[in-house]
C-alpha cells in the first residue's frame, strides 16, 4: 500500500487516516515463507508536523507457523503497533518515500517480522515429542524412560569416563610363535655363556677354550700361565 503524502506536506497537523488490508497471501520473514491465515489490517492515522512525518498506526494479523516443540501446525496472531516519524533528513526516508508516496507496506512487514518470537510454540503447556520415541506427548502418553542427569554433575561424568578408560581398559596379549619363543630363548642363552670347570685344575673355564688358571685345553698345555 503506497500513501500519497502530498496532500499533507506543508500543512502542519494535517492527518491522513490509514484503514486497509494488506494483499498478502504469504509473509516472507527471515527467508521463512508463512501462509497468512488471517488478512493483515492496518488502522491508525498519518499526520504531518514540525518533527516530520509521524506514524501512529495498528497492525492486526495471523499466520500459519509449526511448533518449535511438538512440530504441529498452528495459527500465530500477532498486534503490532507502530509508533514512527519520518524525517526528510533521514538516510531511510528516501528508502520509505518515493515521489512523495510512502511504501507503508515496507514498513508494515518489518515491524511484523519484529514482533515475531525467536521460537514458536502452540502453548506454554506444549510438552514436545519424546526424545526416544517421537510421540506427541500432547496426544499420547509412551513408556520411555528418560534418565535425567543433573547438568552441573555432567562434566564430572564425562572425565569418570575418561580415567575409566584408561585405569580399566583390558590390555590384549602379545601372540608369538613357537618359532619366536625358541629363537628368543637360544639368544638369551648366548647372551649369558655357561661355564665348565676345567679338567685339570678344576677351576670355572668357558667350554671349548682354553684354561686361563692352568693353560690346558683338551689335557695338553698350551698357554703358559705366568704367576705374579
Amino acid at each position: 500500500m503506497k500513501i500519497d503524502l502530498s496532500k499533507i506536506k506543508g500543512h502542519r497537523g494535517r492527518s491522513i487516516e490509514v484503514n486497509y488490508v494488506e494483499n498478502l497471501s504469504v509473509l516472507e520473514v527471515n527467508n521463512n515463507n508463512y501462509v497468512v491465515s488471517k488478512p493483515i489490517s492496518v488502522t491508525g492515522n498519518i499526520t504531518h508536523d514540525s518533527e516530520g512525518i509521524i506514524l501512529k498506526l495498528l497492525v492486526r494479523g495471523a499466520i500459519k507457523v509449526t511448533c518449535d516443540r511438538c512440530l504441529e501446525e498452528f495459527e500465530h496472531d500477532f498486534i503490532k503497533p507502530i509508533d514512527e516519524i519520518l524525517n526528510e533528513a533521514d538516510e531511510d526516508y528516501s528508502y520509505e518515500v518515493e515521489d512523495d508516496k510512502l511504501d507503508l507496506t515496507k514498513i508494515v512487514i518489518e515491524n511484523v517480522e519484529l514482533s515475531l518470537p525467536m521460537k514458536f510454540v502452540c502453548s506454554p503447556d506444549c510438552k514436545g515429542l519424546c526424545p526416544i520415541c517421537g510421540k506427541n506427548l500432547n496426544h499420547e502418553k509412551c513408556d520411555c524412560q528418560i534418565k535425567e542427569v543433573d547438568p552441573r554433575l555432567s562434566v564430572l561424568n564425562k572425565l569418570l569416563q575418561k580415567m575409566y578408560e584408561v585405569y580399566f581398559m583390558p590390555v590384549p596379549k602379545r601372540r608369538t610363535s613357537k618359532a619366536r619363543r625358541d629363537k628368543r630363548r637360544h639368544s638369551h642363552s648366548l647372551a649369558i655363556p655357561a661355564y665348565v670347570l676345567c679338567p685339570q685344575c678344576h677351576e670355572p673355564k668357558l667350554p671349548h677354550r682354553v684354561c686361563l688358571s692352568c693353560g690346558y685345553y683338551d689335557g695338553k698345555e698350551v698357554l703358559e700361565v705366568v704367576e705374579k
